[in-house]
């Protein structure tokens, strides 16, 4: 508000005031002149128009950064301490955990339904690894089983679960020791090897076990060192040549770093994940009918991630502050890791 001032009109009805409260003052004489009667009262100032003011808004939003940190890919770049495999290489021969049970899977192709091609190949990759090829490198390369694939075929010591007569074949084999043909399950045709317990045996099984936490601290120090970096990218980078061996960087199944804008990109994940879904199902549909092996199931490339790892996404992103951080806790397997990173909006002008 502007305040105006009035000086000489303020004076004037102070002095006639003073005048007023004086006990000796005479009361003020009225002129009778007409000209001064007929002036006119001096106008009062205006009040100037309020000024336009500009105020900019400096607004955020934020785009999220994630990536998933896998517990199988680090597996193989753990750093073993001499000390601690020794001690856990004692308890878990005492527990039956060692020595471990590898597989490659060999399932019949689904489009040609042979199961006789499907043999000879697995008949194939017993000649290969009976010349001495590395049994986890062909179980990473053939497998049609992702899941121990990736581990280099191993299932674990256990094998009491598993399905007849692969249990039966696992229990005879001795440590060291390879089927000398493919056994054959509703899954497909199976190529079997019981593990030696050798150090290095030891030492790769040592680092699958503790792989779950390692993949835990991982996480937690790529979204430390993010806050200091200009991306996850090289947060990653730094993070994975701090706390694992060299080449993790680049081994399969490295975290792939994404950006979600929940702006621009909700609807397009709903899409991703429908689509994902129906394939999903017609894979099961396909496997039902054919007796095969479980679908193996490739990740779209934009989105990797739907159900429960969407909904933790899309919650983290409304949620989120500029540089808040989250780690979403997966099947004790993977973390899910999240940064909101801030992306100043155009400036708002706002007009009173």
């Amino acid at each position: 508000m502007t305040r105006h001032r009035y000086p000489f009109t303020l004076i004037a009805l102070t002095v006639s005031c003073l005048a007023c409260s004086s006990p000796n003052a005479r009361a003020p004489q009225l002129t009778s002149n007409p000209a001064t009667l007929s002036a006119p009262a001096p106008a009062l100032p205006t009040a100037a128009p309020p000024q336009t003011t500009e105020v900019v808004s400096k607004q955020t939003s934020v785009v999220v950064e994630y990536a998933i940190v896998s517990s199988s890919w680090l597996a193989p770049f753990v750093r073993v301490d001499a000390n601690e495999l020794k001690t856990w290489t004692a308890q878990a021969l005492k527990e039956g955990r060692l020595p471990e049970v590898r597989h490659i899977l060999v399932k019949v192709d689904a489009a040609t339904g042979s199961d006789r091609v499907a043999r000879k190949h697995a008949e194939a990759l017993i000649a290969r690894l009976r010349k001495g090829e590395d049994f986890a490198a062909i179980a990473r390369e053939e497998s049609d089983d992702p899941g121990s694939g990736a581990r280099g075929g191993s299932v674990g010591a256990d094998t009491s679960r598993f399905v007849e007569p692969f249990r039966h074949v696992a229990a005879t084999l001795r440590p060291g020791q390879l089927t000398r043909r493919p056994v054959h399950t509703r899954y497909g045709w199976h190529i079997i090897r019981k593990d030696r317990a050798t150090p290095s045996a030891s030492s790769a099984a040592y680092q699958r076990d503790i792989a779950p936490r390692v993949a835990e601290t991982v996480a937690q120090e790529i979204l430390k060192r993010r806050t200091s970096t200009s991306s996850m990218d090289a947060a990653r980078a730094e993070a994975t040549a701090a706390l694992l061996a060299p080449g993790a960087d680049k081994g399969t199944g490295a975290p792939i770093v994404r950006t979600f804008d929940p702006a621009k990109d909700n609807e397009a994940a709903e899409a991703t994940c429908r689509a994902t879904a129906n394939e999903l199902r017609l894979r099961l549909q396909a496997m039902l009918r054919d007796q095969t092996a479980a679908p193996v199931l490739t990740p779209p490339t934009g989105l990797p991630i739907c159900g429960d790892d969407l909904d933790a996404l899309r919650t983290f992103a409304a949620e989120a502050k500029p540089q808040e951080s989250r780690i979403v806790e997966g099947d004790g397997h993977r973390q899910l890791i999240l940064y909101a990173a801030p992306v100043p909006n155009e400036p708002v002008t706002l007009r009173p």
